[in-house]
Formats: C-alpha cells, sequence, structure tokens
C-alpha cells in the first residue's frame, strides 16, 4: 500500500519535477492579480490525497505515520491548508474529530501571513455549481463560517503581509461570483414573479366562474353540495393564496441589498419558501381545473374520460419537478435550517403552553 511505503516526511525538501502536479498554483497576490512565483517543494502522497479528496488515503497515511501530518512545505503551508483551498468537506470534518491535532494545524501562518481562514479566499479550485451561483456563494459563506469556527479568534483578525484580514481577501476574491449571484437571483425572482402574478389571475378569475352555474333564485352554486365543487373552491383559494405569498416574497427579494451576507442564509430562504409556494400554488391550479372538468363531465357518464384528466394533470407536475429537483432539494436544506432555528428561538415556556393544553383537553374529555 501506498501508505504503508511513504516516507517522504523524512525526506529532505527537494525541488519538484515539472511534471509533477502543483497544488499550490494559485493567486497569493489578489492586489495586484499577480501570480507569484511558487517555490519547488517536495509534495507527499498525503498532500495529494488531501487535495483530491481521497479520504481512504489520507486515513491510511495517517494511522501508519501520524507525524506525516506535520510535514510543511517551503512555503509554510500544511495539510489543513491543502484541505481548506480544495474544499474538501468530508477530509476536513474527518480531521476536525481529532481536536487537539486540528487546533495544532490551525495555527500555521504560511510565507505569505496567510492563516487557514485566508485560504477560503482562494477561489482557483471552484467549479462552478449546477445549481447557480447564487447557490456557490452560500456554500462559500458556510464554507468560510465553518473554518472559522475551529481557529482561534485572534487569528480571525490576522492581517496577512498584504495587509489582508481573512474576510476582506474572501470579499475581494469572491466579487465576481457576488455580481454573478445578483443576476441569477434578479433573472430568477422576475420570471417567477411573472408566472405568480398570472396564476393569481387564473385563479381569481375562476373563483367567479362557478362550475355548474348559479342557482337563478337564490344566487347559490348549483353544485354546492357536491364534494368535488367544495375541493375546487379550496384548491382555488389554495392556489391564490400561495402565489401571492409567493409574488410577495420574490419582490422582497427584488428589493433587497444583494450583500454578501445576504446570500448565507436571508436569500436562500426566502427563494425556498417562494419556489415552493410558487409550486403549490401551480399545483392546485392544475388539480382544480381537473375537478372543474370533471363536474362539467359528470354528465356524461365517462369514467375514463376522469382517469385521463387525472394522468393528464400530473404531466406539468412531473416536468417540473423533474427540471427543477435538484435545485429544490438543495433549497429545502435552507427551509429546515430556517425552522430549526426557529424552534431554538420559541421560548420554552411558550412551548410548554403550547403541548399543555393539548394533554388537559385530552385528560379530562377521558374523565
Amino acid at each position: 500500500m501506498l501508505a504503508d511505503i511513504d516516507v517522504s516526511y523524512y525526506q529532505e525538501k527537494q525541488k519538484s519535477d515539472s511534471i509533477r502536479p502543483k497544488i499550490f498554483e494559485y493567486i497569493d497576490h489578489p492586489t495586484d492579480g499577480k501570480d507569484i512565483e511558487n517555490m519547488d517543494h517536495e509534495e507527499t502522497p498525503l498532500l495529494l490525497a488531501a487535495a483530491r479528496g481521497i479520504l481512504e488515503v489520507v486515513e491510511r497515511i495517517v494511522e501508519a505515520h501520524p507525524e506525516a501530518v506535520d510535514y510543511v512545505t517551503t512555503q509554510d503551508r500544511n495539510i489543513l491548508h491543502v484541505i481548506i483551498a480544495h474544499r474538501q468537506l468530508k477530509i476536513f470534518e474527518w480531521f476536525k474529530t481529532r481536536e487537539l491535532l486540528v487546533h495544532r494545524l490551525a495555527k500555521r501562518i504560511d510565507v505569505l501571513g496567510y492563516t487557514i481562514l485566508h485560504h477560503v479566499g482562494i477561489t482557483q479550485f471552484l467549479h462552478e455549481s449546477t445549481h447557480g451561483p447564487a447557490i456557490q456563494l452560500q456554500h462559500e459563506l458556510e464554507w468560510f463560517d465553518r473554518i472559522r469556527k475551529v481557529l482561534p479568534v485572534l487569528y480571525t483578525m490576522h492581517y496577512s503581509n498584504n495587509k489582508w484580514r481573512p474576510r476582506e481577501l474572501f470579499n475581494k476574491t469572491h466579487k465576481d461570483l457576488l455580481d454573478k449571484g445578483k443576476e441569477w437571483v434578479k433573472k430568477t425572482s422576475e420570471s417567477c414573479s411573472a408566472v405568480a402574478v398570472l396564476m393569481a389571475s387564473v385563479t381569481f378569475a375562476a373563483a367567479f366562474t362557478v362550475p355548474g352555474g348559479l342557482n337563478s333564485k337564490t344566487g347559490s352554486p348549483v353544485l354546492l353540495s357536491n364534494p368535488t365543487y367544495m375541493l375546487f373552491t379550496g384548491l382555488d383559494i389554495t392556489s391564490l393564496i400561495s402565489s401571492l405569498s409567493s409574488l410577495i416574497l420574490f419582490l422582497l427579494i427584488l428589493t433587497s441589498p444583494f450583500e454578501m451576507d445576504t446570500f448565507r442564509q436571508q436569500l436562500p430562504v426566502q427563494l425556498s419558501f417562494g419556489f415552493n409556494l410558487l409550486f403549490l400554488s401551480v399545483a392546485s391550479t392544475m388539480i382544480a381545473f381537473t375537478m372543474a372538468v370533471v363536474l362539467t363531465m359528470k354528465a356524461t357518464n365517462m369514467v375514463w374520460v376522469e382517469w385521463l384528466l387525472y394522468m393528464v394533470t400530473l404531466v406539468p407536475i412531473i416536468i417540473f419537478m423533474v427540471m427543477k429537483l435538484p435545485l429544490l432539494l438543495e433549497l429545502e436544506r435552507n427551509v429546515q435550517n430556517s425552522l430549526q432555528f426557529l424552534w431554538k428561538l420559541l421560548p420554552r415556556g411558550f412551548l410548554a403552553i403550547f403541548f399543555e393544553i393539548p394533554s388537559k383537553f385530552l385528560s379530562n374529555k377521558s374523565t
């Protein structure tokens, strides 16, 4: 095994061959936009495995040679710098289980005065996300917060040789991603707002177009006692409320200042709730349309028509789910985090009262 024969830690640092991969080839001076000439160093298998996210190799090497984690490149960077620059979450979480080791490695400052938190600002190893630049920026902000928690507070305010604090460097190197995120969120919100307005208009008009007509004497719907009509009415109201609610959320997004910190939680949560409400509106409208047609076709006694309508109704819903399922799943994570956060904010006294009332009611009812 590679881990069993890795003795590179004991070898003297030599100049690396030109054919060997460089894992530290990134811009070190964001102020002038020029690449600093990388000092040659002997890259170990441990660093290469960490850079590529091969957790199994990292585990074997560390188990066989624990001292290998102390290897420092000629630029005074250790394995933690590599993991953070390459965004290797699994390996970072594996190291976090060894608190003393992480605490020791996290204090290393390289020749440019960069802490491990400065290395979060390195964007050369970023790949475009399939979920959009706004979600990618959120992941970057989460990565920054995750690294900041393992670093002593004093190091989070450390100035590099170029007088950059970690957050200042992060904001500068992620400015392009922020601009792309703004444009993506604005276009998405504008498109969804147009759809929400359309859905609200359709459902509002449907409320005054009663299936089966009105009773000429009483003015009430003829099919008022029909359960299908009641379902149609409920779905129409649900669609109208959800479409207007999603419209309000998308308008809030469009009037947002679009600052860096808003992409951490605020904008993704608003987008998530807006998408969910809009999807609910579309689904409710389609089902309400089916109910209206079923009420109209009741007199024909053609059961196969009803089943055909039910199946056709699912087509746009399925298409929407398939096309936007990855994004919806990613945004659902924000909804869950927000609900958990709100749950923690609720006072325990309120929760005790809220849960005590049903229990008292049930106990009194049983007696």
